[in-house]
């Protein structure tokens, strides 16, 4: 893409509440937008998108989660042995079978990823967000109480979330909008970057 040559991109590190996050930053104009990854996945998922929102005269912050990617890793947790040593081969396995167009995971996008979740401290800080889901539970019945106002964006691929995306994000928002993106499972992201790009831009603020 002609865009992806032109996006000067900013990689560093910042502390926040005694974390440490790395970010890719990405400086195209004063609207700002943050592109959060998931489990599986590191900042790096976002590479097709960010130089087209750039392009379009959007800055681009990307971070990577707590404890994953280069980002530091909490103490608190435990490890998975099923998969120490052999990040690799899970990640592609998982990858795989949440993917459509499983030919987006390349050879290098796994190789990044199984670096990223072979660090020290990796596995455990990501399987702490699969811990917390007795707790996200609870938190959304709170939130759910008293609903977002704000307009809301789901992004699902139709092997995926696709399909019910939008009634999952109306138990806690009023004003939300729901894409179902063919040809993509779970990463749409990186299955289908172009149909994620097109669906941003049309929610997002102009950039100005």
């Amino acid at each position: 893409m002609a865009a992806e040559a032109t996006a000067e991109i900013q990689d560093g590190k910042a502390d926040v509440n005694g974390v440490r996050y790395h970010y890719l930053l990405a400086r195209g104009g004063g609207q700002t937008v943050v592109l959060l990854h998931g489990w599986g996945s590191t900042s790096f998922m976002w590479r097709f998108v960010t130089p087209q929102l750039v392009a379009r005269g959007y800055t681009v912050l990307v971070p990577d989660l707590r404890g994953l990617g280069d980002t530091t890793k909490p103490v608190t947790g435990y490890e998975k042995t099923v998969i120490a040593g052999r990040e690799l081969e899970y990640l592609k396995w998982f990858h795989n079978s949440e993917a459509v167009n499983s030919r987006a995971f390349t050879n290098e996008a796994e190789e990044t990823y199984a670096r990223a979740y072979g660090m020290p401290g990796a596995l455990r800080a990501g399987f702490e967000y699969y811990r917390a889901f007795p707790n996200d539970v609870k938190a959304n019945q709170e939130f759910a109480k008293r609903k977002l106002t704000m307009p809301v964006l789901g992004i699902g691929g139709s092997g995926s979330f696709g399909p019910v995306i939008g009634n999952h994000l109306r138990h806690v928002a009023n004003n939300v909008e729901a894409i179902n993106v063919e040809g993509s499972g779970h990463w749409v992201a990186e299955e289908q970057p172009a149909a994620v790009t097109d669906a941003l831009i049309k929610f997002l603020p102009p950039a100005r």
